[in-house]
């Protein structure tokens, strides 16, 4: 007997208030299935993600062992100093090199290795020369947070789509932000996620700390994956223990800026040697001149500052065409690294620092 027939006899025989007992009770049931159902289809769900993620996981794997020979180009962060990497990225699509097989960045490098691996050089470039720094920075005091330049960083992702192009089959992209929790550099492989996710990797690896608001992935908070000590800057890594082996990085500052740091450089070097980098050939291209300091660099995006710094890496990147062309040779038994300023070839960054 259904619900409606009984609670049809019960009104009949004059007992309303059990015929309403039998109705709210019914009620509560099928909400009680409705809710079970909703569990067991939410945990359907969860586990369908995990195994999207698991494939997603798999297939970058795959494609990283097939990639693997090719080289990698590695993008540090410097905010507007990374026109520089744009000069680059143009010089090398027009000489005579293999084209890129992965890409990894952090801050304003992430934001060029999605470019690069999204849209090609003559994208980028427009991106960049486009930029409007007005609306970057909050000038107002409207929002101190400095969620404003985010939102036009964002922006200015959308707009160009790159993202969209990010998927299984294209070169592997990672971006590198800063964990405030665990207070360490968490990489994020931008080929396992979707494109909206992928803008919130950007966002996060871009958040500078004290000017944009942080960002939320996975229920973790992040900033900028440079972040100062404790960050990654220099994002090998993560395309290194994906069986990468030959690395082209393009730094955002000269060796006589970094050298103020050289004690930070001088550990990492060590460190890279006995352990993390064995069996890997690592170029590093310097801007053969200063880039300038917080302001007068790393905030300053103006149009000719851009055009200055994406000339300059193009020129000076024709001039490393030989030392850059290495990276198609053997690989050492060792670390291997050709530190490159003004013309000359340095075996590592301390051998570089005796010369400045």
């Amino acid at each position: 007997m259904n619900k409606d027939s009984l609670k049809k006899i019960l009104e009949l025989a004059g007992d309303q208030e059990f015929s309403d007992l039998v109705s709210q009770t019914q009620d509560h049931l099928e909400m009680a299935h409705r809710i079970g159902d909703s569990a067991l289809a939410g945990e359907d769900g969860r586990k369908r993600e995990k195994e999207i993620h698991e494939e997603a996981d798999a297939r970058t794997k795959e494609r990283a062992a097939e990639d693997a020979e090719g080289i990698a180009l590695v993008l540090n962060g410097g905010g507007g100093k990374g026109a520089y990497q744009v000069g680059v990225y143009e010089a090398l699509c027009g000489m005579d090199f293999p084209e890129i097989a992965a890409y990894s960045g952090t801050s304003i490098g992430a934001l060029n290795a999605v470019l690069f691996a999204g849209s090609g050089a003559a994208k980028a470039r427009n991106v960049w020369e486009d930029f409007e720094p007005e609306r970057l920075y909050d000038l107002t005091g409207t929002a101190a947070s400095g969620t404003t330049g985010l939102s036009y960083l964002e922006s200015l992702i959308r707009a160009s789509r790159v993202t969209q192009n990010i998927h299984q089959y294209s070169p592997i992209v990672s971006v590198t932000a800063f964990d405030t929790e665990t207070q360490y550099p968490r990489d994020f492989i931008l080929n396992q996620r979707t494109s909206e996710e992928q803008i919130d990797c950007l966002m996060a690896s871009a958040a500078y700390p004290l000017l944009f608001s942080r960002r939320q992935i996975d229920g973790k908070t992040y900033v900028d994956g440079g972040f100062p000590l404790f960050g990654d800057n220099m994002p090998i890594s993560p395309l290194y223990h994906l069986g990468f082996r030959r690395f082209l990085v393009v730094h955002t500052e000269s060796a006589r800026e970094s050298s103020g740091r050289r004690l930070v450089q001088a550990w990492n070097a060590e460190l890279n040697q006995q352990k993390y980098f064995n069996g890997a050939l690592v170029v590093h291209l310097y801007p053969g001149e200063d880039m300038g300091g917080t302001a007068e660099g790393t905030l300053n995006f103006t149009p000719e500052y851009i055009r200055e710094k994406i000339e300059l890496g193009r020129r000076e990147t024709l001039a490393a065409a030989d030392e850059i062309k290495r990276l198609t040779g053997s690989l050492p038994d060792g670390i291997a690294e050709v530190h490159w300023r003004d013309g000359r070839r340095y075996r590592n960054y301390a051998e570089l620092l005796e010369d400045l």
